[in-house]
């Protein structure tokens, strides 16, 4: 893969506005300038590219956590009777939790799931909120423009 294409991954976001972006009060948006709602919807939108970024980060530790594990158990597959255990998974089961190191491996695969579901989803919910906020600065505009035709 060619060095620009993974350049989003220098992506920055402005945590002190986006602390007032998830504090925002909707009541206060008829007072705020129009500039100020334009920063707001370039800062989620960086936050957007971060936040997917650290999400396939996430995801690709998972694959590699997941894929270690698995060649583990099936190394250590051939020192076990599989007749021992009613099904595979039982044999699998046994295998990494015998083995310390599987442990260990799968006990941070859980975890890293559990960051992973606890985020699922949050990326169309911040898509929402950039466009709510193109969609009040279009309102404005409409607003500005209706407002001039009166005049004319």
């Amino acid at each position: 893969m060619q060095k620009g294409v993974l350049s989003f991954k220098s992506v920055t976001y402005n945590e002190s506005i986006m602390d007032e972006i998830w504090k925002l009060n909707p009541r206060t948006i008829p007072d705020l300038d129009g500039r100020i709602i334009s920063q707001y919807m370039v800062a989620t939108a960086q936050y957007l590219v971060y936040f997917r970024a650290q999400v396939n980060d996430l995801k690709a530790e998972i694959y590699r956590i997941s894929a270690t594990i698995e060649n583990g158990v099936a190394v250590n597959m051939l020192n076990v009777d599989t007749k021992d255990f009613k099904t595979k998974k039982d044999a699998v089961s046994y295998i990494i939790n015998m083995v310390p190191h599987l442990a260990k491996l799968q006990d941070k695969l859980m975890k890293k799931k559990e960051e992973l579901m606890a985020v699922e989803g949050m990326d169309k919910v911040i898509s929402e909120l950039i466009a709510t906020f193109k969609r009040e600065l279009t309102r404005r505009e409409n607003e500005l423009y209706a407002t001039r035709m009166e005049r004319r």
